[in-house]
């Protein structure tokens, strides 16, 4: 959750700093809840994937929060993927 205690995750010699990411997300005023992980789905290929839910969105919500974040942050911490599911999948908690 934004402002919780997240580990760092190093990414190409970058110091990602998950919680950060999450906060920026969650400034926008659709967004309820947001998770981003760094996945490695195949060895080598780590990326970050922000899981996120909202409320009344707009259709270009996953535009205006890589804007948001490209504002605030360094480009390597914006997420390449962004993710909608119903709810934000407990488990992603736990990755990294």
């Amino acid at each position: 959750m934004p402002g919780s205690d997240r580990s760092p995750s190093e990414d190409s010699g970058y110091r990602i700093e998950l919680g950060e990411i999450e906060s920026v997300v969650a400034r926008h005023g659709a967004v309820r809840q947001v998770v981003v992980v760094a996945r490695e789905d195949s060895p080598g290929d780590k990326r970050l994937v922000c899981y996120f839910v909202a409320e009344n969105p707009p259709s270009d919500l996953v535009d205006e929060l890589r804007g948001l974040l490209r504002a605030a942050l360094p480009e390597y911490m914006v997420p390449s993927h962004f993710r909608r599911p119903g709810c934000v999948p407990p488990d992603t908690k736990r990755q990294g």
